[in-house]
């Protein structure tokens, strides 16, 4: 499952809107919340990927990126704790600082 939520469209270039203007879980106009419980109520126990499109969170770090993705979607699938979050975020942290 590819996870992602939209803001409202604000103009006719559906290919920017598409590349530019997803949003995290929980910050855009999707029910993600009855998606999500949709699948989980059949069963679905498969990959969960983060997709998001977003200008703002190109710019930065990977490590903020990743925590900040885990964070939106973690209440939707009941992930993780916040303490694992942490550890997790540390862990991509020290990758990118490793030689």
């Amino acid at each position: 499952i590819q996870f992602d939520d939209a803001r409202p469209v604000i103009g006719d270039d559906l290919m920017f809107e598409l590349l530019n203007r997803r949003a995290l879980p929980g910050a855009g106009e999707f029910d993600l919340t009855g998606f999500s419980s949709c699948l989980q109520a059949k069963g679905f126990d498969g990959v969960v990927s983060i997709e998001v499109l977003d200008e703002a969170l190109r710019g930065l770090p990977p490590a903020d990126v990743a925590d900040r993705a885990l964070r939106a979607t973690a209440p939707y699938w009941n992930l993780r704790t916040p303490e694992s979050i942490d550890r997790s975020a540390d862990h991509i942290r020290a990758m990118e600082e490793a030689p």
